[in-house]
């Protein structure tokens, strides 16, 4: 495989540049663009077909939910929810359960934990629009807490599903759905955290750190499972003089040749470039399918020979075609 720095020395060669001898740090401003050009279009290649150096695996594990009766401080307006002194389950709030949904009885609104402040006090994403409760002895109602995960971050360099999107999480039958399709169905379930086997999922939205793309779930897991997929990741940056093109040596042409495309028509405008270069590579996509080698598929056809002997009669305007003789592509008589 070549590294970057390779492959912008011929694309300098190409446009009469001289060679840069690095691509590190504080370089000449035509490397930097050249660059930033290259690393556009590795971006969009990957997106345009499945390239086998960049398949990989990955896993997710879902979490079990929990469901326990507690003793909780809860106070109308406030975010702030609190277990009781007087609680004696077992029910802690871990580090990891920022994000989780968590309900407070059934049919009341489903809130988000924003925050965990300490193993017995958390924040949600919004203030608590019930009543105020405060238990006053260990005997006072308890409240039927239900605390469940269905986001799981992808990983940082997923791009999309290695193959077809229904085939995804296909071996654990869970099928695809878009990000509207699955939130109307969610509605349609009613608004209780309902846990079991996963059915569907979708992919929208980012990560509270704004790095990770977000898998969702439904219904909720019901228990904790690994789960394992092929996913087409993201070509890495090129920062370094090191750093290797994931491409095919026999693909470098087009890559090259798409800088170049973009380079001598120097867009200013980030938008117009992208849907240049779109068009750009589904001509290159459109050409590459012309050139594969297609194999022959059997066609019905009308066997003219024998439909020059067949009767023709004219009924009521309509001409008729006694004809059935049918063969392959090739006009071979079958028997």
């Amino acid at each position: 495989m070549r590294t970057g720095l390779q492959v912008i020395q011929e694309i300098q060669d190409r446009l009469g540049d001289r060679q840069a001898e690095t691509i590190e740090g504080d370089v000449d401003k035509k490397v930097r663009k050249l660059l930033r050009l290259l690393n556009r279009v590795l971006k969009n290649l990957v997106s345009a077909e499945q390239w086998p150096m960049l398949r990989t695996e990955g896993t997710l594990v879902t979490n079990a939910p929990i469901e326990e009766d507690v003793l909780v401080d809860l106070t109308n307006g406030s975010n702030v929810v609190t277990l009781s002194s007087f609680d004696t389950s077992s029910v802690t709030f871990a580090a990891n359960y920022v994000q989780w949904g968590i309900q407070f009885g059934k049919d009341t609104p489903i809130y988000r934990i924003d925050e965990v402040v300490s193993p017995t006090q958390i924040k949600l994403n919004r203030p608590w629009l019930g009543d105020t409760v405060t238990p006053a002895s260990a005997d006072d109602d308890t409240v039927a807490l239900v605390l469940a995960m269905d986001r799981y971050a992808l990983p940082e360099d997923f791009d999309r599903p290695t193959g077809a999107w229904q085939d995804f999480l296909s071996a654990y039958n869970i099928k695809p759905l878009g990000p509207q399709e699955f939130a109307e169905m969610r509605n349609r379930r009613g608004r209780n955290i309902d846990t079991d086997n996963p059915l569907y999922y979708t992919i929208y939205g980012l990560d509270p750190s704004n790095t990770y793309q977000v898998l969702h779930l439904e219904p909720w897991p019901s228990q904790q499972t690994m789960m394992s997929y092929d996913y087409q990741r993201e070509h890495p940056e090129v920062e370094f003089d090191t750093d290797q093109i994931l491409f095919p040596n026999s693909q470098l042409s087009i890559i090259i040749e798409a800088v170049i495309y973009l380079a001598n028509r120097d867009y200013k405008d980030d938008q117009r470039m992208g849907a240049a270069l779109t068009e750009y590579l589904q001509q290159y996509n459109a050409a590459r399918s012309q050139q594969r080698v297609t194999s022959d598929h059997k066609a019905f056809t009308p066997w003219m020979k024998n439909r020059a002997r067949s009767v023709r009669q004219s009924r009521g305007g309509v001409r008729i075609d006694y004809g059935d003789y049918f063969d392959v592509a090739g006009n071979t008589e079958l028997d």
